[in-house]
């Protein structure tokens, strides 16, 4: 079976060349698998030998197989897409090519894939990328930065020009309370990734050469809610933005027993604040297990009822 790389699922709907090759490097016979990715050659005189699999927008690829005599050999190959290319032109709005444009294309699950910089006839290429969608966001200073879709398709270049605008906007905005590492997300507000980055000791950031237009800012933090706002962003102008996060609730949990360890079911257990209320309560399983979430943050004490 021939088995495409991206899902695992054999390549079925054309008949995919399988050559049979010996050890001298002779091609002894050629076949075509079936319309379900399926291929059998017989007659073969025990021995050793490469089965090479071409097909179209895949790259080669071979397997090898051992025959005894009266031997059935299972020779599954497995084939990867073969990369693709964006290329393009980064001009201004009267045409004028636009050296040292930092270029970046990142994948359809928000990844920066890589940047590259236009050279000084304003062009860019990017080499090697796997088969998909991506967005390639030019940047330069004065300018507001553009981002547009591509598709990638195998063994094809995919030509992307842009034309980028003066008079860019901003947005400058800080996150509260400061915690490290907390990253804040640009986007556009049809979801389109722009830009990422993270706050300063202060939890202050920073977003320069934007088109005018509306934008999606989320900040993510470790045991933080995610917290997000739009924004407008003008031309020639800052726009400010405050991002509030706020701690993920808390959990409690344990296994409650008798003193031979035995664990005890359809316990009640209660969980009390630092003022002696009671805040939550909830009951064991059948192993004495209990878990009672949604709490704030704060110190607590479970109590068995």
């Amino acid at each position: 079976t021939i088995i495409n790389s991206a899902d695992g699922l054999p390549i079925t709907g054309s008949m995919i060349e399988v050559r049979v090759v010996d050890l001298t490097g002779t091609t002894v016979t050629t076949t075509f698998t079936n319309l379900d990715g399926q291929y059998e050659v017989t007659n073969l005189t025990p021995g050793t030998y490469s089965i090479v699999v071409s097909a179209t927008d895949f790259q080669t690829n071979s397997a090898t197989a051992f025959l005894t005599p009266g031997d059935t050999s299972v020779v599954d190959v497995v084939l990867t897409l073969a990369p693709g290319i964006i290329s393009g032109t980064i001009t201004d709005s009267a045409g004028n090519l636009l050296g040292n444009v930092s270029v970046k294309m990142i994948d359809e699950q928000g990844n920066l894939v890589g940047t590259i910089l236009t050279d000084s006839n304003g062009t860019y290429v990017f080499n090697g990328l796997a088969p998909g969608n991506y967005t390639v966001t030019a940047i330069a200073s004065g300018f507001q930065s553009s981002s547009v879709g591509a598709i990638v398709e195998p063994n094809e270049t995919t030509v992307v020009n842009q034309s980028l605008q003066s008079n860019p906007g901003g947005i400058s905005g800080s996150v509260s309370p400061v915690i490290d590492a907390t990253q804040v997300t640009l986007s556009t507000a049809d979801g389109l990734f722009i830009a990422s980055t993270l706050v300063n000791s202060n939890g202050e950031f920073n977003f320069d050469n934007l088109l005018p237009g509306q934008y999606i800012l989320t900040a993510t933090a470790t045991n933080y809610r995610i917290s997000s706002a739009g924004a407008t962003v003008v031309a020639d102008e800052i726009t400010p933005v405050t991002l509030t996060i706020e701690p993920n609730p808390s959990e409690i949990s344990g296994v409650i027993s008798d003193p031979d360890g035995t664990p005890i079911s359809n316990a009640t257990i209660q969980i009390i604040d630092a003022n002696g209320s009671a805040l939550s309560a909830g009951t064991t399983n059948q192993n004495g297990q209990y878990a009672i979430g949604n709490l704030p943050p704060g110190s607590f004490r479970s109590e068995e009822r």
